[in-house]
């Protein structure tokens, strides 16, 4: 099962305490979310799908074992793009590398809808140009 979202914070899977996975969405006011997951053990979880709200491209906004932090760097790098495939009591969802004892925190980069890696790239072309 999953949850619908109608307050600040919501956990998306409750069930997932053998693992020490802990998901749970975060919505403002104004109805923009970030996705929250930690990985409460020393454990990088390779491949976890995490259910999410809407499609487009996800970007990490916080990754707690980024190297700036002292970490192992493990990550989501440029970004994930959503499938439409249901998870967690949402209508798409997105794979994620969790990293050993880290929190990751998603938000979807600017609420684009992106049905392809060609819009993806198109994306990363203009964030690069304006850098």
């Amino acid at each position: 099962g999953g949850a619908e979202v109608v307050g600040p914070a919501v956990g998306l899977d409750a069930n997932d305490g053998d693992r020490s996975i802990f998901p749970y969405v975060r919505s403002a006011p104004n109805g923009d979310r970030c996705y929250v997951v930690v990985n409460a053990t020393p454990v990088p979880r390779n491949g976890y799908r995490l259910g999410i709200g809407k499609g487009g491209l996800y970007k990490e906004l916080l990754n707690t074992d980024s190297a700036i932090y002292g970490g192992s760097n493990a990550g989501n790098g440029v970004g994930l793009t959503a499938e439409q495939v249901p998870w967690q009591g949402q209508p798409w969802s997105v794979v994620v590398t969790l990293p050993p004892l880290a929190t990751v925190v998603l938000e979807n980069g600017g609420g684009r809808e992106t049905d392809s890696w060609q819009d993806v790239g198109e994306l990363l072309r203009r964030v690069a140009e304006q850098s």
